[in-house]
């Protein structure tokens, strides 16, 4: 989630503004749309992306519920765990 959030701000003029790289002023208005456009692009992509992450971070005790009653021991729903977190960084 963090790398997501850290890419998206990266690829985004803020970024660009806070490391003094700015880029010169902006005049032509099919570069101003396009700019404009970038960015209600990231900030609809960003919200999206974390309410999808927040839904799937509240499941997880009803995820951890559903394999309790499976059988499976504290260690083995852990390892699960592990192995599906490990799995979503790459």
């Amino acid at each position: 989630l963090v790398v997501n959030v850290l890419l998206t701000f990266r690829s985004s003029e803020m970024y660009k503004k806070m490391m003094g790289r700015a880029q010169k002023q902006i005049t032509d208005e099919g570069n101003a749309a396009t700019n404009k456009t970038h960015t209600t692009l990231l900030k609809k992509y960003l919200l999206v992306y974390l309410l999808a992450t927040f839904s799937d971070w509240l499941q997880g005790p009803y995820v951890y519920q559903l394999y309790a009653s499976y059988g499976y021991s504290d260690k083995q729903i852990a390892e699960l765990f592990v192995a599906g977190f490990g799995s979503s960084m790459i």
